[in-house]
Parts: C-alpha cells; sequence; structure tokens
C-alpha cells in the first residue's frame, strides 16, 4: 500500500443520529419496564438487543471508510469491504432519483442521502464519503468515462 492514497472517512446526518437514538430509547424504555415490574428474563433480553446495538453502532462509526488504491476503490464497512475497478465504475449519482433504487444498493455508508456508484461486479452502492466532491473528482481523474449525475 503507498502512503499517500487518499482515505476518506464517512459522513454521518442527521437521520441516522435520529434513528440511532430513537433505537436506543426504546431499548432502554422496555428494559425500564421490564425492570419496574420484575420480569428479568425480558429486562435482560432486551439489555442483550441494546448491547448489540451499541457494539454495532460504534464499530460502524468506526469502520466506515473509503480508500483510492492503484487500481481500485477499496470501500469498508464493518465486516463488509469491497474492491471496486475504476473501469468498472459506470455512473456516479450524486442523489439517487428513485428511492427504491438505493434501497437496494449495498449500503457502505452512514448517510440517508450519499451518492451511489453504479459498477459492473458488485451492482449498485451507496456511499457516504466526508467530502463529497472532492471525493467525485478524485474518481473522474483514475475514471475519466465516469458519468456524474
Amino acid at each position: 500500500m503507498e502512503k499517500d492514497q487518499p482515505i476518506f472517512r464517512a459522513r454521518t446526518d442527521m437521520g441516522i443520529k435520529v434513528i440511532s437514538t430513537l433505537v436506543f430509547s426504546g431499548l432502554v424504555i422496555a428494559i425500564l419496564y421490564y425492570v419496574f415490574y420484575k420480569q428479568w428474563i425480558d429486562s435482560i433480553i432486551y439489555l442483550i438487543f441494546l448491547l448489540v446495538q451499541i457494539i454495532f453502532t460504534i464499530g460502524k462509526l468506526r469502520t466506515t471508510f473509503y480508500r483510492f488504491d492503484h487500481d481500485e476503490l477499496y470501500c469498508q464497512s464493518m465486516l463488509t469491504k469491497r474492491r471496486i475497478l475504476y473501469s468498472s465504475i459506470q455512473k456516479i449519482e450524486k442523489r439517487p432519483e428513485s428511492a427504491f433504487a438505493a434501497r437496494r444498493a449495498l449500503h457502505m455508508s452512514l448517510s440517508l442521502n450519499g451518492p451511489m456508484i453504479h459498477c459492473d461486479n458488485f451492482g449498485n452502492i451507496c456511499i457516504s464519503p466526508e467530502n463529497e466532491d472532492e471525493f467525485i473528482a478524485l474518481l473522474k481523474e483514475r475514471n475519466p468515462g465516469i458519468v456524474v449525475t
């Protein structure tokens, strides 16, 4: 791996923060409810769900990034890793027009409204780089044939 390979961290938007807060709050309320009514088994189950959700959220926040290698874009989000050849990228949609298409794409982002990469080998991949314009410019530099919409 070369030293000067640009790495872009994932951008987190308010939608993800609100969804995470609602999930955490709901689990905490459920735990308190079951503890109050002394239903220990149920409260332990919800506590386990809460801990898994916390681990998942922290893991996703710490491990999601995009790196420009010599001939490929390396994307990682927790255990999901993709190496996308620059030559296989056909198009980047800055704001996907179809919400249905965005739902069917592989999400390697921490944002609800990031760009979507269309490529030959993996289909559609939703990403959320911190500096989106710089990211797209660097991607176009590596493959000038990419269409940006």
